[in-house]
This record gives structure tokens, sequence and C-alpha cells, in this order.
């Protein structure tokens, strides 16, 4: 029999969707407020319909079929998306509202000039902005959208590379202007590391930037340690200490020349910024305007990045070939 709208058991499926996440007629009866014989009924009415069963039982435990597996997660998209839609619509912002969130030192250094741009152009759609710094889950945050820092991996949403991360050491320009030494490694021993945690990690950037520059003196496990870049950067303009982090957060701080970088490589951190969207939610004109748009703003950024570290390398090489022509004369 082919199932349509007509037939189509609400009831039935969403007890089954409770049961299937809790494993228990108890705990699922529990969670949608009905008695436990009445979802273990709902269940059996469903298997009947289909032909199939969807649970195995066995003594006080369930366990889905093969087919129950692959019948739950679409249930549970369905509701989501159902649930979602009609929330939209009760709170009045169901046509073009969107909720983002993304890293709380992104968010203020960048985010919320991009935004303040995407409404100018789009000014139809309502924005909604959370700042969440940990793995984003955008059913359970209830989130539209999420812009977020992580090393590249497998996702069940839709995940858009917006910028590769390029870190490089910044601190206060007198700290760098009383360094007396030899090495770059020299500088280093002789001032505090400031580190910023990646994925409840503290060490990871300094101990990558460390390794792969082969300086093995260093200890990159020393110095303070700090929940968001923003908060590692105040600290190194009040206190001192070198902080490694994305040096285009901080342009600000380094044309007003309260911050200075030392090197002018940018070492590649393999992390970036990407953004998180739900394949079911592709269709929405909301989410596609700002998937486009922040898309097209991400090209013109990078380009600017690129153009910016070019410019500095190329006045690095000047000031260095000036530095040996002056001793060669000398």
């Amino acid at each position: 029999m082919k199932i349509n709208r007509r037939t189509l058991p609400l009831n039935s499926l969403r007890a089954f969707e409770a049961t299937g996440h809790h494993l228990s007629f108890t705990r699922a009866a529990d969670s949608l407020s009905v008695t436990q014989s009445a979802v273990s009924r709902h269940v059996i009415n469903l298997e009947d319909l289909l032909g199939i069963r969807l649970f195995e039982r066995k003594h006080h435990q369930l366990e889905l079929t093969e087919q129950g597996r692959a019948l739950l997660p679409v249930v549970t998209q369905a509701f989501d998306s159902l649930e979602k839609k009609m929330s939209d619509i009760v709170v009045g912002d169901g046509l073009g509202a969107l909720r983002l969130a993304m890293p709380p030192t992104f968010a203020e250094r960048i985010g919320i000039g991009l935004i303040s741009e995407f409404e100018t152009a789009y000014e139809d759609t309502n924005l909604s902005l959370n700042s969440l710094r940990d793995a984003v889950d955008l059913k359970k945050e209830n989130l539209d959208l999420a812009l977020v820092y992580t090393a590249p991996k497998v996702s069940e949403y839709v995940m858009d590379l917006l910028w590769l991360e390029k870190i490089t050491p910044l601190c206060k320009p007198d700290v760098w202007a009383a360094f007396e030494g030899d090495s770059f490694e020299d500088f280093l021993l002789q001032n505090n590391l400031l580190h910023i945690k990646v994925d409840g990690l503290p060490y990871l950037t300094w101990s990558n930037w460390l390794r792969d520059k082969g300086y093995n003196r260093t200890d990159p496990q020393s110095g303070q340690i700090f929940d968001t870049a923003s908060l590692a950067t105040q600290y190194a303009l009040k206190q001192g200490g070198i902080v490694i982090t994305d040096p285009h957060l901080f342009q600000r701080e380094l044309e007003s020349g309260e911050l200075v970088a030392p090197l002018e490589d940018r070492h590649p951190s393999g992390y970036g910024y990407y953004l998180l969207s739900r394949p079911e939610d592709l269709e929405s004109s909301s989410v596609q305007n700002f998937r486009r748009w922040i898309i097209s703003e991400s090209d013109t950024i990078s380009s600017m990045r690129n153009s910016l570290e070019e410019m500095a390398y190329q006045a690095e090489t000047v000031a260095t070939l000036r530095e040996r022509v002056t001793k060669s004369s000398l």
C-alpha cells in the first residue's frame, strides 16, 4: 500500500521517534506526556501499516531494526523542520528571519561589520546573532546558520570554507624593542607565551607552530591560558607577553601601532572559518541569500588579505636590502 498524506499516521510517527531516541516505551511516554501503553500501541500500528518490524523486543530492552534505523533520522528531520518553521511563524519572524552564531572574537572583530553590511544589502531579512565558541549543533541551538572555527572534518551539515587561518606572533612594540638576542627563539625564551584554547586544548597552537619552526628550546606549555584570542591579546596589550593568532583579527591594533608582528610570515594553522547550514534549509531564500553573500565577501576579503601580505613581504624585503646596502657602505 502506498502511503499518502491522507493516511500519514502522525501520532504513530511521533511515538516511533520518541521510542527510537529513548529505546524505551516508558521513557518515550514520559517525554510525550502519554501512557506507556499508548506509545506501544502507536508503534505497533505503524509497524502493521508498513508491514515490517521497527524494533527488536528483547528482555527489558529495545533495539532498532535496520529499517527502524533508516526511518528514524528521516522522521526526526521532518519533525524538526515543522517545529522550526511553526516556531518562526508563532514568534512573528518566519518570513526571512535568520538565526546565526559566530565565535566571540570573530563576531567582535569582523562579524558585526559583516552583519551590518548584509542587513544593508538585504533590508527585508531580520538577523539575530549568538556567540558560541564550542562545537555548534544547529538543531539543538535552534540556529539557521553558524560561522565556526574548526579544522576540516566530515559533518552532517553543509560546510562552506570561507577563510583558512594564517597565524603569527603578536606583541607590544616595547616588548619587541627590548629584545636582545641572536634568534627569534631567544625572543620567545625571554617572554611569556600566551595561549588560546582550541577545541578545549590550551597549548595546541603554540605547540604546532614551534614544531613547524623547528624551535625545540621553547617550552610550548609555559605561560598563561585564555579562552579567546580577544582575551589573550588584551592581556598582551596590558601585561606584555606574546600571543600567536590571526593578525587580521587585530588589524586595528597593528595599524595604530599598539601591536607589532615581529615576523612577516603568516603560518597556516590548519584551522579555518566555515559556514554551517542544514541541507534541508538550502532552499530557504534567506539562507540562500546569506550563503551566497558571505561566500562572495570571503573571496573579497581573502584577496585583500593576500594583497596586504604581499605588500608586507615586499616592504620587509626592501628594508632588508637597504640595511645590507648601508652596512656594506660603512
